[in-house]
């Protein structure tokens, strides 16, 4: 089993379909470019998409192509805009108690 940050690009692939349903990248991608994780032309490129779903399968697909590093900062702005998904990514059990899906 590997361990340190490419299970967390694990985690990322396995929830993509949960992610391209919860979120709209729209929402998180210039904290990103802020950050210094996408430039200023993927944003461009995610944004000039008009459908939320592509729209955040782009910006998937760009994300796992960043450092490992980044996916710290996608957390934290997932975890601003749509806690309940960062609840989930992040393996906590959330406030009801319910097990997360993630748990296998």
């Amino acid at each position: 089993m590997r361990h340190g940050l490419e299970d967390e690009w694990e985690t990322l692939h396995r929830c993509r379909e949960y992610l391209i349903s919860e979120i709209d990248a729209a929402k998180v991608v210039s904290y990103l470019r802020e950050k210094q994780v996408l430039t200023v032309d993927q944003e461009r490129t995610i944004l000039g998409e008009t459908v939320k779903e592509q729209r955040t399968e782009i910006f998937l697909d760009m994300l796992e192509m960043t450092p490992p590093e980044s996916y710290a900062v996608f957390l934290e702005a997932v975890g601003e805009v749509y806690p309940h998904v960062y609840l989930e990514l992040s393996g906590d059990d959330g406030l009801d108690g319910k097990a997360s899906f993630l748990e296998t």
